[in-house]
């Protein structure tokens, strides 16, 4: 069957109906029912039935999650992940923590391949933030953040059930395994040294998560849920190898307890996996809640201020169809007016009162005002572009232009309040046109 058509199947179906597991690795708070269904004879899970993803939010997950069922089965030509229409992600039996887990434990340096994999990745989504920071809450690049982020999002969850939907079973999995063989005393000295992530603790050290106890995040982890935490680009490598004390000791347990070689074995892929495990599980929730949301959720206020569109209302479109609707913007100009000084200039909207904004015009900024006058001279000397409200082709602005060969557009009428200060346009002196860059 086609993708569509199985998510139009499990969409058919009610969740009242379908069967039910609970599972024992996650605490009720973080949804430990995993939901079942069978479509054309195959298993289909639902690992977070509290989660509903956004429209905004399929539309950044869809791909990375597809392509990781093609990094861990190469050869599978059937879909294996779905969203359904009410949001609500669906894994194959193959694609889920019941299937991945003994997987994972025949293959071992698969699952290490894919922490591998996925440490590069964050290193890459790092340095492209780190380029694009700065103009992240410019509405006029909006377009191009949002094709940058649609990137990060698709390097970030490549690996999304190796890291986040296989990792508490594995944990816990590998708990049962010891408590079935070892006194718990010992299990529990041993075992909790696995849980120490290096990217929350050295964010801590450094005052990174200071104060935000009581920031709103969303219920679901959709990719806006931390926008309104404090952005931050701080990162520090995992720590793959911890020296872990007790592992002879277990290890030598486990033998005089009687474990077959097949157990020792499995012990020692449960051994392999769980630090680097945890290490880069944990690792993620700190990139996702304090670094990739928080920065996309600046992109999303620029453009819901740019589109006079709620955050809601913006999390019912894709992602395509937010960048479609920026993007039809730049084609239909902003304001219009009379050309009075021909050629265009692209550059940064300054609002320009009088003579004490000189200070904080730079060079190649469109000057924006109700008219000039010759206090402002220097200011034009400097300028891209003029813009302003009133004006003809004799008045000052018209004149001064023209002899400086700036261009310039006059009788905009709400030319002051219709552009802002810092928004990025084009400005058409022969047509009279203002578009946004």
């Amino acid at each position: 069957m086609k993708k569509e058509q199985i998510s139009a199947e499990i969409s058919s179906r009610s969740l009242e109906g379908m069967t039910a597991i609970t599972t024992y690795c996650r605490p009720v708070e973080k949804s430990n029912t995993i939901l079942v269904t069978v479509v054309d004879g195959k298993k289909w899970h639902c690992e977070r039935p509290r989660y509903f993803w956004s429209a905004l939010d399929r539309s950044f997950l869809e791909a990375p999650f597809i392509a990781e069922e093609h990094l861990l089965y190469p050869a599978a030509e059937e879909p294996m992940g779905v969203f359904d229409d009410r949001g609500l992600w669906w894994a194959r039996q193959e694609m889920s923590s019941i299937g991945l887990v003994p997987f994972f434990l025949k293959n071992p340096s698969v699952y290490l391949r894919m922490m591998a994999r996925h440490t590069r990745n964050v290193g890459e989504i790092v340095r492209s933030l780190e380029h694009i920071k700065s103009s992240l809450s410019d509405p006029s690049a909006a377009a191009t953040n949002l094709r940058a982020f649609v990137t990060m999002y698709g390097t970030m969850y490549d690996c999304q059930a190796t890291i986040f939907t296989t990792f508490d079973e594995l944990a816990y999995q590998f708990r049962q395994f010891l408590l079935d063989r070892l006194p718990r005393e010992q299990v529990n000295r041993y075992f909790p040294q696995f849980l120490s992530g290096e990217a929350t603790k050295a964010a801590l050290e450094n005052g990174i998560l200071e104060n935000e106890d009581g920031v709103e995040q969303t219920a679901s982890r959709g990719v806006l849920y931390a926008m309104h935490r404090t952005p931050h680009l701080f990162y520090a490598q995992p720590k793959f190898f911890p020296a872990i004390d007790g592992d002879d000791e277990i290890a030598q347990s486990l033998i005089k307890a009687g474990c077959t070689a097949d157990e020792l074995e499995k012990f020692f892929s449960f051994r392999s996996m769980i630090p680097a495990g945890f290490q880069i599980n944990e690792e993620s929730q700190y990139m996702e809640s304090v670094i990739l949301s928080p920065h996309l959720g600046i992109v999303m206020r620029a453009v819901s201020s740019v589109l006079n569109r709620s955050i809601a209302e913006l999390e019912e479109m894709s992602v395509q169809q937010i960048i479609d609707t920026l993007e039809a913007r730049t084609a239909t100009p902003i304001l219009k007016g009379i050309g009075v000084s021909r050629g265009s200039a692209e550059g940064i909207v300054r609002i320009v009162n009088g003579l004490e904004d000189s200070d904080r015009f730079r060079e190649g900024d469109i000057l924006v005002t109700r008219i000039t006058d010759p206090t402002m001279v220097s200011m034009m000397a400097r300028a891209g572009a003029i813009v302003c409200d009133i004006g003809s082709m004799t008045s000052h602005p018209s004149i001064v232009s023209r002899e400086m060969g700036i261009p310039c557009v006059v009788n905009t009428k709400p030319g002051t309040k219709v552009l802002t200060d810092g928004t990025r346009v084009c400005v058409d002196g022969t047509t009279g046109e203002i578009f946004y860059a």
